[in-house]
């Protein structure tokens, strides 16, 4: 497989980075800031969508979209630093430098906030893997668009690798293979339903599928 792609890209909340608990936290702040109920994190992962800004609209917040995420930023900045903090998942490191021997580009096409995503990846020691690093999309497609005629790649030689359906729709929208893993927000029964290309329970079986011995 790996060498008929030529530049892998990653969603990185929930795929590379497990920020379920701080993410859930900052959004359960700012409900009760704009005085809407609390949910559990069971009842708030079942329903959550790609970027707080949709999923706060959808709950009748009128505000601009810069206002929210300034506001999703902040509160997000709150939790970390108390001590609620995103971390890498197990074999995040291993799958990048595998993937990084394989000599094509990789990388990161996020809606998380920009500060937040170099941070954690600094933290992570991963930040060296990756070609670039872009957050604060709201929509990804135009990003991974752009990034394939950056690196001079055909969409149809590229992947995005995700951990939700909006995922594998920003991927196919850009005319990429899309992959998806079922360690982050939405469950395989649900990933299974937008047909990716292919579908893994871990980065380390999805970096095997890339192996060249295939």
């Amino acid at each position: 497989m790996s060498d008929k792609l030529q530049l892998f890209l990653f969603d990185w909340s929930g795929t590379i980075s497990d920020d379920r608990r701080p993410v859930y936290e900052a959004n359960r702040r700012m409900r009760r800031g704009y005085g809407i109920p609390t949910v559990s994190f069971e009842e708030w992962i079942a329903t959550v969508t790609g970027n707080a800004y949709d999923a706060f609209l959808a709950l009748g917040v009128d505000v601009t979209e810069r206002e929210l995420n300034e506001n999703y930023l902040a509160r997000l900045s709150e939790v970390v630093a108390e001590g609620v903090r995103p971390e890498a998942y197990l074999d995040a490191a291993d799958a990048m430098a595998k993937l990084s021997a394989l000599g094509h580009p990789i990388g990161v096409v996020s809606s998380h906030p920009q500060s937040h995503l170099s941070n954690e990846a600094e933290r992570y020691g991963i930040h060296s893997r990756f070609d670039v690093i872009s957050g604060d999309h709201r929509d990804k497609t135009p990003e991974l668009v752009r990034l394939c005629a950056e690196y001079g790649v055909d969409p149809r030689s590229a992947c995005y690798v995700g951990d939700m359906t909006f995922d594998v729709r920003a991927a196919k929208r850009a005319g990429m293979r899309s992959f998806a893993v079922t360690t982050g927000y939405h469950p395989r029964e649900l990933l299974e339903t937008e047909s990716p290309d292919g579908l893994f329970d871990s980065l380390t079986e999805l970096t095997t599928f890339f192996s060249p011995s295939r």
